[in-house]
């Protein structure tokens, strides 16, 4: 059940985070835009390199990015590493919630 909501939260974050950016910028920013984020998001988001090996001070920053919340809830979910930590739960559904009300307040057809 929990790989199911967490699901569900990871794709209504994305989705809410790809439409403010591509709502919001032209064509050329948003393509470099976002391909930046994925680079950086893969690599601090514990899919590359676990928050555990990163230095403290960056995986406190990475456990509030959706992509390692995510990631920590999927793993979880699956059953792979016991529990889901509650900051991953915290973090995913403020970002479930906050980048969709973004999206509706700032996403034009034209940018």
């Amino acid at each position: 059940m929990d790989f199911i909501v967490g699901w569900v939260l990871a794709t209504a974050a994305f989705a809410g985070l790809g439409l403010v950016i591509g709502g919001t910028l032209r064509a050329e920013l948003v393509l470099g835009l976002s391909t930046l984020l994925w680079l950086v998001l893969l690599g601090v988001g514990s899919m590359v390199v676990p928050l555990t090996s990163l230095p403290s001070w960056i995986a406190t920053i990475a456990r509030a990015l959706p992509a390692a919340s995510s990631a920590t809830v999927l793993l979880h979910g699956i059953g792979a590493t016991g529990p889901v930590p509650g900051w991953a739960w915290a973090s995913l559904v403020a970002w479930s919630v906050i980048a969709p009300v973004a999206a509706v307040r700032f996403f034009r057809w034209t940018a």
